[in-house]
């Protein structure tokens, strides 16, 4: 029994403490025996040890978790307005070429030299248009059409 109230008091003490709980005032209860039970030995014995237990300073560090590493997104591909284009047919006369480009339902002629959505033509062959943007080069593949 005393082992409870020791219990219930130190649950009690650090409700309080805490200020997640308040007690009504004790009605009914006389002045003795407030004074008996706050100074029974046992009582105040056990709420020290119970503040030795669970002293917060005794326990390890606690380190903050790792980052998790995310990989990067890609870049974005500098070349994707080109790569909207297919390349669906090239013609060649003795000291000219050029590339049949269609988007969206709609051909166009692009002779070698000239530009596409920023990029310049350099080459055309049966394995695709070669296109350049300084530092970067992109290749739309020859698309032949599809037959029923």
């Amino acid at each position: 029994m005393n082992a409870q109230r020791i219990l219930f008091a130190s649950s009690a003490a650090m409700l309080i403490a805490a200020g997640w709980f308040q007690f009504a005032p004790l009605q009914g209860v006389s002045e003795r025996s407030k004074a008996m039970f706050m100074e029974t030995p046992d009582f105040t014995l056990g709420l020290s040890a119970f503040a030795e237990r669970f002293d917060l300073s005794r326990l390890p560090e606690r380190k903050a978790p790792e980052p998790v590493a995310v990989a990067p997104s890609p870049p974005p591909d500098p070349a994707a307005s080109l790569k909207q284009y297919r390349f669906i047919g090239l013609a060649r006369s003795d000291n000219r070429s050029a590339g049949v480009f269609e988007r969206g339902g709609a051909a166009s002629v692009i002779a070698r030299g000239a530009s596409l959505e920023g990029f310049t033509l350099q080459d055309v062959s049966a394995e695709g248009a070669r296109f350049a943007n300084q530092d970067i080069e992109a290749m739309l593949p020859l698309e032949l059409p599809q037959t029923r």
